[in-house]
């Protein structure tokens, strides 16, 4: 193995990652983690922060997601690329920093990039509705920026209030037929409003965009 990067997206209790030299997708689980209503389960790993980063490391190691040199000690991946939700809070990245730090034990850099940012790679302006665990956000993108975005309250909405938040939310938007992609919560369940996109094509997309594969 000589991957120098790797990209990770966040579901559930769950760390899904990919590497840019290989397409498959790995699991990790926090299975015995509580589920708190509105709270990311990272925020729950803290109370055993480095007893889960060591289990995570071998988890790592043994799907060849880190390359370990037995001679000198350490893992040679330069790049850990995390995409986060639209509503994560900076202190909630630190968290994640912080963990990788101890996973990996190593001089890597951990970049964030948000969801919406990875929903398409080929449209130049687009919205994007994704329904957290506890907030939809709305957002407008337009070259590689986020132009506007909503936080509004978790619930179900109807496609007509759905559609008014994608009309109001920038003066840009209106008199355009821009694609929608929805991604989250039971956001399959307003099909008529676009398209939605499941982890695994925003894990590809990370990779593709990142690498310029």
């Amino acid at each position: 193995m000589k991957n120098n990067n790797c990209f990770s997206i966040m579901r559930d209790k769950s760390f899904y990652f990919m590497t840019n030299e290989d397409s498959s997708i790995y699991q990790y689980s926090f299975d015995e983690i509580e589920s708190i209503p509105g709270i990311y389960f990272f925020a729950n790993l803290f109370e055993k922060y480095h007893v889960y980063a060591k289990d995570l490391k071998k988890s790592m190691i043994k799907n060849e997601l880190l390359n370990r040199s037995f001679v000198l000690k350490k893992n040679f991946l330069k790049e850990i690329n995390i995409a986060v939700p639209d509503d994560i809070q900076p202190i909630e990245k630190r968290f994640l920093e912080e963990f990788f730090f101890i996973a990996i034990k190593n001089s890597v850099k951990v970049k964030f990039t948000f969801e919406n940012m990875l929903v398409t790679s080929e449209d130049k302006e687009y919205i994007c509705l994704y329904k957290t665990c506890r907030m939809l956000v709305v957002s407008y993108i337009s070259n590689k920026q986020i132009k506007a975005k909503l936080l509004l309250e978790r619930k179900d909405y109807t496609e007509a209030e759905l559609k008014e938040f994608i009309d109001n939310i920038h003066y840009d938007v209106r008199g355009k037929r821009l694609k929608v992609y929805l991604i989250g919560y039971k956001m399959g369940e307003c099909p008529s409003i676009g398209q939605v996109v499941e982890y695994e094509q925003i894990l590809r997309n990370f990779a593709q965009t990142t690498t310029g594969a």
